[in-house]
């Protein structure tokens, strides 16, 4: 993704983190031969996503990045310990401060210090190598099954890992696409499960619009148009720059021509406009 094209989705909705994140990332690769400006602009970014979600661990991770890369090594292992102890199970931070010159010996402390009551062999030794390794978490062995599609091992992870952590949105979001793939079929069950997975992201995390669009897609799965379109026109009203609200409420026949959202005859597109600040 561009710098120019995040910046500009920023200028319309500028609290939303996780376009600070994608932003940061843009300006970190095109900086990442040492450009002095783009990289400070990373820095920035990702300050910017922490302020406004602080607990989320991946922005603290990748302002990590972005001051080691700057030479700040103090402040990127500061970043470092931050993302590790808001996810202990995210093995970058660790690999990251073993770079930084972390001995196993630290590393172990702070393994004990983060995570004292690790359960299921979480933290495992391996006398025969002289070193502590941890063994992935249920979300990092969830995300592998996703990527790998998955999806009915990739639910049972992400339950497992809901079942110690509750109040974690992003994973009830990533329970629900692991459901709604296994159901994409129709299958009832699944697909009510992941409705139900969305509807407690939402509860947990009501500003975010992609858990609107996510729960507009498994209700028009399951045929349940209104609240679909209901579902869609929240996400839109949250977070006009998406387009995915606008292109499914067309398909749902809200839309009279193709050339939305300039056509000045269409009422969506009136609300649409009034939506991003056009007149």
């Amino acid at each position: 993704m561009q710098p120019g094209f995040t910046a500009w989705l920023l200028e319309r909705s500028p609290r939303y983190p996780g376009i600070w994140v994608q932003y940061g990332h843009a300006l970190k690769e095109s900086g990442e031969l040492r450009d002095p400006d783009k990289l400070a602009q990373a820095e920035v970014a990702y300050r910017r996503a922490i302020a406004l979600d602080p607990s989320a661990a991946d922005p603290h991770l990748q302002l990590g990045h972005a001051l080691k890369l700057q030479g700040k090594t103090e402040e990127a292992q500061a970043a470092y310990l931050r993302a590790f102890a808001l996810d202990p199970s995210m093995p970058h931070p660790l690999q990251e401060l073993g770079g930084l010159g972390w001995t196993e010996a630290q590393m172990a402390g702070l393994k004990g210090a983060v995570a004292p009551n690790s359960k299921d062999g979480d933290i495992v030794d391996q006398p025969r190598r002289g070193l502590m390794r941890r063994k992935p978490g249920f979300v990092a062995l969830a995300d592998r099954a996703r990527d790998a599609r998955q999806w009915e091992r990739a639910a049972q992870l992400y339950r497992r890992a809901l079942a110690r952590n509750p109040r974690r949105p992003g994973i009830w979001m990533q329970y629900g696409h692991a459901l709604k793939e296994s159901g994409e079929l129709r299958d009832p069950d699944k697909l009510a499960q992941a409705e139900i997975a969305y509807r407690r992201g939402i509860a947990l995390d009501p500003g975010v619009a992609d858990f609107y669009v996510q729960l507009g897609h498994v209700l028009k799965l399951q045929g349940k148009t209104e609240e679909a379109q209901a579902a869609y026109l929240r996400a839109l009203a949250l977070d006009p720059s998406l387009p995915d609200p606008l292109q499914e409420l067309k398909r749902l026949g809200w839309f009279r021509c193709a050339v939305y959202p300039n056509c000045r005859d269409c009422w969506i597109a009136l609300i649409y406009r009034f939506l991003i600040g056009q007149s």
